[in-house]
């Protein structure tokens, strides 16, 4: 038998809506926390993504340049085989929103706010600042850069 009992209300009461929202802004600070996890997860994910584009880069770089020994040693074969990978990757990484950009030949003016310059080369032949060895491409994700690229820059002679 279950008889109701008066309950007597003494002391001080938080409203309902009070708790309510209590309990919603400590629920809000661990998703916020999850979230903010979740983008530093995906940030360095989205980097390593870009040192595989790196990769394919450098990759694609090397079968230009060794095509023609590669091909004179018999390794047609061998050539067509990674030249194949190397599409298949790259195809992939541009798909997901990876691109790269070379700034070979560009003035400096047109990659100084993604490349970082460690080096310069002074020779007559150069009339302008402008990149002369592309160590590493930018890296682009979504047309938005990624991983900046690392250049050497060539400039006139200077007058001493």
């Amino acid at each position: 038998n279950y008889t109701m009992r008066e309950i007597p209300i003494e002391g001080d009461f938080i409203s309902f809506a009070s708790e309510i929202g209590a309990i919603l802004n400590r629920h809000a600070k661990k998703i916020n926390q999850i979230e903010s996890d979740n983008e530093k997860k995906m940030m360095e994910s989205r980097r390593s993504m870009g040192r595989i584009a790196r990769f394919v880069f450098h990759l694609e770089d090397a079968l230009k340049e060794s095509e023609k020994q590669m091909l004179d040693a018999g390794l047609r074969r061998i050539f067509k085989r990674m030249r194949v990978i190397k599409d298949q990757l790259k195809s992939r990484l541009f798909k997901q929103g990876y691109t790269w950009l070379d700034p070979m030949g560009k003035d400096f003016e047109e990659i100084a706010n993604f490349a970082d310059v460690i080096g310069w080369r002074h020779r007559s032949d150069f009339d302008r600042e402008i990149v002369d060895e592309t160590i590493e491409p930018v890296i682009l994700y979504q047309g938005e850069v990624l991983l900046e690229s690392s250049v050497i820059m060539g400039a006139s002679e200077c007058d001493e």
